[in-house]
């Protein structure tokens, strides 16, 4: 059986069993959520011993170059000496802030260092010692500079930071990138996105990486609002839309009799057309509260394999 030292500790574990269950029965305190690989809460790093190949498929090159991998996929067969990465934050720089519609503000951010994330991860932003917030991050990972949307809400400090305070220039601090983290490059040709008006960021940055990754992959987005008229970021997506010929859009209000069922009864059929075809299988990830969710699966909408991004605060789930 292979000997896991972690923490100066000398475990056994056995080739049978996901690491992470071994060290977990062992009285380690070792992070997870979903066990599948997707979330990448329990990545450790090797100081010893070479990873398992299959448990660092999920990862970004970079990390698994760095020996990271993650304990749910590591069925280990030799001895290994591991360790919990360090979750130092990141020194940045607000290189610029834009307002594409009164009640949103994206800032664009300038690490001093590497960041490593997927699209549908989050980061903590610190504006100071009183003042953070767990954002989503609403660019692709190839971009040269992060980016991060604040909706302005009422008697939120951190809005308010963000909307009336913050000026490119000042200084912040990053927390490492958390959550589920969704790997684009294993999509299939014909992605599915749902969201509300408030929960785009995440979604922004799927739509960003199949534009530069999977350029020849449908993407349809469907966001619901609530408002009278559709957000004003629709125009961004009408910009890119042009640029990403296989990217389509429908803003819809979510709050007209009828409507939301109506809309979804559509979209239940178009996914299943799509996933039945034999030329093109369809994959749907969904970005709301768990209401707004309920919603669209008490319309018929089949969403038991979808991807669901759910505010940080209720926490992502598979």
């Amino acid at each position: 059986m292979p000997k896991i030292t972690i923490a100066s500790r000398q475990l056994q574990a056995d080739s049978d069993t996901c690491l992470l269950d071994s060290l977990l029965s062992q009285g380690e305190k070792i992070p997870y959520s979903c066990r599948s690989g997707v979330c990448h809460a329990c990545m450790l790093q090797s100081d010893g011993g070479k990873p398992p190949l299959q448990s660092q498929l999920l990862l970004p090159r970079e990390k698994a170059s760095a020996q990271y991998f993650l304990a749910c996929q590591c069925y280990p067969t030799d001895d290994m000496t591991v360790s919990l990465p360090e979750n130092k934050p990141i020194s940045a720089i607000i290189t610029a802030i834009e307002k594409p519609e009164s009640t949103l503000a994206v800032l664009t951010l300038s690490p001093r260092q590497p960041l490593s994330y997927q699209p549908g991860q989050h980061l903590n932003i610190s504006a100071n010692q009183r003042l953070s917030k767990d954002c989503y991050l609403a660019s692709s990972p190839i971009d040269s500079q992060p980016m991060i949307y604040i909706r302005r809400k009422v008697g939120d400090s951190f809005s308010t930071w963000a909307h009336e305070v913050a000026r490119v220039g000042d200084k912040i601090q990053l927390g490492q990138p958390q959550g589920i983290g969704i790997n684009v490059e294993t999509m299939n040709r014909q992605l599915h996105l749902i969201c509300h008006e408030n929960h785009l960021a995440p979604m922004v940055a799927v739509i960003k990486h199949c534009s530069l990754l999977k350029p020849d992959a449908k993407v349809t987005l469907y966001c619901f609002y609530t408002g009278s008229t559709a957000p004003d970021i629709k125009h961004f997506f009408e910009k890119l839309s042009t640029q990403y010929k296989s990217f389509s859009y429908h803003f819809l209000k979510s709050h007209e009799a009828g409507k939301i069922a109506d809309t979804v009864a559509d979209l239940a059929a178009d996914v299943t057309s799509d996933v039945a075809s034999d030329k093109s299988e369809s994959e749907l990830i969904i970005s709301g509260k768990r209401n707004f969710i309920a919603t669209l699966e008490s319309h018929g909408l089949n969403i038991r394999s979808a991807l669901k991004l759910l505010p940080i605060k209720e926490r992502t789930l598979r």
